[in-house]
């Protein structure tokens, strides 16, 4: 399956910007390729990863995981039944609109963070329309379902800006 960097290359500018946005960061670039690259690394983060998925709505989370244990994709018409559907739009209408502030669906919720992606893909009855995880952005988010299923504690969470929070209160004093 395509990874992050195919799966956005064939959004513009505005899109990646969106992209950033909703995951508390700010491309430096102007440039579609390089914003590209930079947002491809920022997103690739594995705590950053984890502290978006973690602040998404239970049913985004819910279909993060039904993609993920049917091994990243689903076949679109399935995933759109049950998680809705991706409103047709140009980058006009999605920019005045502002769409993105106001998902319709789930599917929509998770496009706009870059969690989901659709293209055609070969299968045996011939091409067919699916919606899946980028491969890179796959793993990451296998390797937390199995670190949580094996019971182990979670790790620190960096913030966007990359600073591991404090533990609430004070170090106790020795007397």
């Amino acid at each position: 399956m395509p990874n992050l960097i195919q799966s956005l290359r064939a959004h513009d500018l505005a899109h990646l910007r969106i992209v950033a946005g909703l995951w508390g960061g700010e491309l430096i670039s102007g440039e579609s390729e390089a914003a590209l690259k930079e947002l491809t690394t920022a997103l690739l983060d594995p705590g950053l990863v984890r502290e978006v998925m973690d602040s998404l709505p239970g049913e985004a989370r819910s279909a993060l995981e039904d993609l993920g244990e049917a091994g990243s994709r689903i076949p679109w018409v399935i995933f759109a039944r049950q998680y809705g559907e991706i409103r047709p739009a140009g980058a006009g209408r999605r920019d005045r609109e502002q769409l993105y502030l106001n998902p319709i669906s789930t599917a929509e919720t998770l496009f706009y963070r870059a969690f989901l992606a659709r293209a055609f893909f070969d299968t045996p009855n011939g091409a067919q329309e699916f919606a899946y995880i980028p491969d890179d952005l796959a793993k990451i988010l296998e390797q937390k379902r199995q670190k949580e299923h094996q019971g182990e504690p979670p790790e620190p969470q960096a913030s966007a800006k990359g600073i591991i929070p404090e533990p609430p209160g004070r170090l106790a004093t020795p007397r």
